[in-house]
């Protein structure tokens, strides 16, 4: 700004003035367009990379609930079906359990396990199969695992 007031003023002093003084001078800078263009491309491409990301949160956050979801109605599911194997066993033993505690030293001790008999019939033919062994033996016993 100096520079140009003191051109100024030496074409004033030769008699060939402008009439013009300068008070202030505005400088603004311009990016090249190529480099403009780059950064509005990157610019759109962090955008939408962010909300690429939103998107994958949100889409993992639904899945989240979705299988915290499912993992309790399976859980309630396998808690409401223990409960009603537990109800039937224990409805199915329910008259040897009741002559057990009720027998006395009057009663017939063959009652008992005649009654064992006629039931535990019935409570293993619900088994997929049966495997007996003589607690009083002391050989091993190795049983095969479950098929898969």
């Amino acid at each position: 700004m100096n520079s140009i007031n003191s051109s100024l003023n030496s074409l004033k002093a030769k008699g060939t003035g402008l009439g013009i003084e300068i008070d202030r001078a505005d400088v603004q800078s311009a990016l090249p367009t190529p480099a403009v263009s780059a950064f509005d491309g990157v610019l759109t491409a962090s955008q939408q990379a962010e909300q690429a990301i939103a998107s994958a949160q949100n889409d993992a956050e639904k899945d989240k609930q979705a299988a915290d979801q499912e993992a309790d109605r399976i859980v309630q599911v396998a808690e409401a079906q223990s409960s009603e194997r537990l109800s039937k066993a224990r409805a199915d033993t329910a008259t040897v359990t009741g002559f057990a505690n009720a027998q006395g030293s009057d009663s017939d001790p063959g009652l008992l396990w005649r009654l064992y008999r006629d039931r535990v019939g019935k409570i293993l033919s619900q088994a997929g199969s049966v495997v007996t062994v003589d607690p009083r033996d002391d050989a091993r016993l190795i049983l095969q695992g479950a098929d898969k």
